[in-house]
């Protein structure tokens, strides 16, 4: 009877977040979409197979398998929140429908492009080169000691963190619009995706890349077809053996013959995995729900969370830490350092779901509403001038399923740098150009 309630509930709030998924619009994305989009994701697909297995490992998480037919107060906070945020997207408010782009629209939507992927590049060649990668070494260790060294290497690192989900979601907009042929756009988005493996070995802008292609052929079945298809059977085999070629490929330093070394051992040693639940965690960092499901567990004075923090840590980003010393620690630090006993920097997530509930236990949807909706009708603000940045905020949404809930703060005080940017990039151009026209307002 518990399993089939736990089916039952499962079907009818994945239907209902598919539902409200399809009555997304590209050309004026929200916030909100962004944390449907996530949620469809991070958590409806990875737990279609953890149902159907009955459990995930923990793998590395020195923490219990998550059995959802066992666990069942993390099973019904998982089931909750597929309930809560398509009701969510239901009652907010939307953004006017999109007016047909103007040649001044659109000439602010290119710069603005060319602005985050300048951002990006510099950022991410910055940080690969502050951090020492390029003559070797362990990739997270050196961009952790670079972190602690440098405080160039930490604005850097939230400038890239940034320009990587920005730039996707600006080329979602400008090719779903038309002002980007599709071709450009794979284009575009496989060099990002290189970049970012080969600099920072972080996988995340290959999942923005599979979830962009995913938006834009929505209405052709055989290309989502051929995705979901990727996804489940082929993707995550590489993704599986990932770990640990990046763990050794720069280990005897940044060269060709050290990374095809790397490749052949984590060929080798690549875990055969047992359920789909497992197998598939690396492409939908299934991992993260049983980290999840330790919180639950464990929520109250053993997490060390100070109620309400998660509002803290984003109003007090920019504060250097040594001006306050007892500012709250980042979430996913904590729970490293509170799980894996010993680990050295190392910080696990926790889906979207893990801090609201660190923070407010059972009442975790009440106590992140306000945060939500503060976000979702600041991001609808800077859209009026262009929906671009309403693109940006649908993935900066889709961010915070996998990072940590100060992504959203971060890009919203840097698009209103962006905008002030290329503003003043337009003004400029005319003045000099001698022509009438001026940017969006």
């Amino acid at each position: 009877m518990t399993e089939l309630l736990i089916w039952g509930n499962y079907l009818i709030a994945s239907a209902f977040a598919l539902w409200r998924a399809s009555r997304i619009d590209l050309r004026r994305l929200t916030f909100a979409d962004g944390l449907l989009i996530g949620m469809i994701y991070y958590l409806v697909l990875p737990m279609l197979f953890i149902l159907m297995d009955g459990e995930i490992s923990a793998q590395f998480i020195m923490s219990d398998d998550y059995r959802p037919f066992r666990d069942l107060d993390t099973t019904l906070t998982i089931i909750i929140c597929l309930y809560f945020l398509p009701l969510l997207h239901l009652v907010l408010p939307r953004q006017a429908p999109a007016p047909a782009d103007t040649a001044e629209t659109l000439h602010f939507n290119r710069i603005l492009l060319v602005f985050v992927a300048v951002t990006y590049l510099a950022s991410t060649v910055g940080g690969f080169w502050l951090s020492g990668l390029w003559a070797g070494g362990h990739w997270h260790a050196n961009a952790q000691e670079a972190l602690a060294s440098s405080g160039l290497a930490l604005v850097l690192r939230h400038l890239a963190s940034f320009s990587r989900t920005a730039i996707f979601a600006i080329l979602v907009y400008q090719t779903w619009t038309a002002a980007m042929s599709q071709r450009a756009f794979l284009l575009t988005g496989l060099v990002v995706v290189a970049c970012d493996l080969l600099l920072t070995f972080n996988r995340i802008t290959a999942a923005y890349f599979l979830i962009s292609i995913l938006l834009l052929n929505q209405n052709r079945r055989l290309v989502m077809a051929a995705v979901v298809v990727a996804l489940v059977l082929v993707l995550p085999a590489i993704s599986n053996m990932w770990p640990v070629f990046r763990g050794l490929a720069t280990r005897n330093g940044y060269t060709l013959e050290g990374m095809i070394a790397a490749a052949q051992i984590a060929y080798r040693t690549a875990t055969a995995y047992q359920g789909l639940a497992d197998f598939t965690s690396g492409v939908f960092e299934s991992i993260n729900i049983p980290v999840l499901n330790y919180i639950v567990q464990n929520q109250g004075d053993a997490l060390n969370v100070v109620p309400g923090s998660i509002y803290l840590r984003p109003a007090t980003i920019f504060l250097p830490k040594m001006i306050w010393t007892d500012r709250p620690e980042v979430y996913g630090t904590t729970l490293g350092a509170l799980i894996n006993v010993g680990s050295n920097g190392l910080a696990l997530n926790s889906t979207l779901i893990g801090e609201p509930y660190g923070n407010f236990g059972t009442w975790w949807p009440l106590g992140i509403y306000p945060m939500f909706l503060i976000y979702h009708l600041l991001f609808r603000q800077l859209a009026m001038v262009s929906p671009a940045f309403g693109a940006i905020g649908a993935f900066c949404a889709l961010a915070m399923w996998r990072f940590d809930s100060t992504v959203a703060a971060v890009a919203l005080v840097l698009c209103v740098v962006l905008l002030f940017s290329v503003r003043t990039w337009v003004s400029k151009r005319h003045q000099r150009g001698g022509a009438p026209q001026r940017a969006p307002l």
